[in-house]
């Protein structure tokens, strides 16, 4: 079935039940099929050779073995994946008009490094929309990867966003592509998601290897270094460096909010709301923060896809 995705007019996402691995068996079990596809696996491409003006192969390294190989073709396809997991390009063709953040986390492949776009320009070709990069606010540093700066990607609907001040600051149902723009523009670029005990439960982690809820929980919630916890909010605040009175106002006013119906600070819910293509699939039911332990996980933005390319 097609569904509907925030941030796209109709519904046109297809999901898989086994994630990107589904999507590539299928993919090489017909190129297997094809006596004459050959893979050439552990082997870097580092270059394009050009002979006048035309693109006749490409040259690279065996890392097994570090043999230099060559390959000659009549025509070749270029498909390595974008750039959002190399921090230097995406700064170097950051959002037009977007407030650089101090902390912008990696979330895409380490292989998209650009390594395509770059041999492509070196060749002689053109580029086009460097800067169309689709970022998320929801990331998380991956604890796994210590000062790596890559990140987990982190949702939960029935969580508010709070800034270093305390205080909400965007409509955190609208899609990622506007929310993520709010984060950028918070001095400084990040916010904590605060929730309750049974907000633990609506918690949602991005990729395969994070498909097992309970080892998520103690990697991330019930890690202090990426999740704070407290029994009050004065604790919380305490221990995320967060303005005490502040952060209990926001959440006293949000839970207020809730049991009238209407944000009327960011028309998350109530009559004032978003239409739906604006906002999350699916809109949960607002509930209330109310559960102790209270708990704080900081996000910051991270990056994604790129949509131009060569």
């Amino acid at each position: 079935a097609v569904r509907p995705q925030a941030g796209n007019h109709v519904p046109r996402f297809h999901e898989n039940a086994e994630k990107g691995l589904g999507i590539l068996r299928a993919i090489y079990r017909e190129c297997v099929r094809e006596p004459n596809t050959r893979f050439y696996w552990n082997t870097r491409i580092e270059r394009l050779t050009v002979e006048q003006g035309k693109v006749t192969g490409a040259e690279g390294v065996n890392l097994r073995s570090g043999a230099s190989v060559r390959f000659e073709a009549r025509s070749m396809v270029l498909a390595t994946g974008g750039f959002q997991g190399n921090e230097r390009l995406v700064r170097a063709h950051w959002h037009e008009g977007w407030p650089q953040p101090e902390r912008v986390l990696m979330g895409a492949s380490p292989n998209s490094a650009g390594t395509g776009l770059e041999m492509g320009l070196a060749a002689g070709a053109s580029a086009h929309r460097l800067d169309h990069q689709w970022h998320y606010p929801f990331g998380v540093p991956d604890p796994r990867l210590p000062g790596e700066n890559r990140a987990v990607s982190v949702r939960n609907l029935n969580a508010i966003w709070v800034n270093a001040q305390g205080e909400r600051f965007v409509n955190e149902w609208r899609a990622s592509r506007y929310t993520v723009e709010a984060v950028v523009r918070q001095k400084p670029a990040t916010y904590w998601m605060v929730f309750d005990e049974t907000g633990v439960a609506d918690l949602r982690y991005s990729g395969t290897d994070w498909s097992d809820p309970a080892r998520a929980k103690a990697l991330l919630v019930d890690n202090p270094s990426v999740t704070k916890s407290a029994g009050t909010w004065a604790e919380l605040a305490q221990k995320s460096g967060l303005p005490a009175a502040r952060l209990r106002e926001t959440v006293d006013s949000y839970n207020r909010m809730v049991r009238e119906g209407e944000d009327a600070d960011f028309q998350r819910f109530g009559k004032q709301a978003l239409p739906p293509w604006l906002q999350v699939f699916p809109v949960p039911a607002p509930r209330e923060i109310l559960k102790p332990p209270f708990y704080a996980m900081q996000a910051f933005p991270m990056t994604r896809k790129n949509m131009g390319g060569l």
